[in-house]
């Protein structure tokens, strides 16, 4: 076995007597170099929810990935995935607002439960220029 990312953390938890710590293991180095590219673009903080469903679907179309893939690669449940990639899917009209951070994923969210496009329109506009929370968007 080969450590591929984190040999000082490796160290580090030897040093403090650490027998037990948490991994990823991979079958190939291939996948594990995959691995540590997907972990540093997701773990970002400036990522939106949009440019993670955009990464999602990439990324099961890039490597042929089912739902349970996703999970256990990423690390998040199968809603978690699911919300995102409805959003880019679903919902192009709120996939720009999010990306350009014009509006959160809460905002999102609740938009996103409004069938009629025109009047999530408003509702990007109400959250957009005035600040409605998602919890007056929810009520709209």
């Amino acid at each position: 076995m080969e450590i591929i990312d984190g040999h000082r953390r490796y160290v580090a938890a030897g040093m403090v007597g650490l027998q037990d710590i948490p991994v990823n293991v991979f079958d190939s180095v291939e996948d594990a170099k995959f691995g540590i590219m997907l972990d540093t673009n997701v773990e970002r903080e400036d990522i939106t929810a949009a440019e993670e469903g955009i990464q999602f679907l990439q990324i099961a179309d890039l490597r042929s990935w089912g739902i349970e893939d996703m999970m256990r690669h990423f690390g998040k449940s199968e809603d978690y995935i699911n919300r995102r990639v409805r959003l880019v899917q679903e919902f192009p009209d709120v996939v720009t607002p999010v990306v350009e951070r014009r509006i959160n994923w809460s905002q999102a969210s609740a938009i996103m439960k409004c069938p009629e496009q025109k009047y999530r329109a408003y509702m990007i506009e109400q959250a957009d220029t005035h600040g409605a929370s998602a919890r007056t968007l929810t009520y709209m």
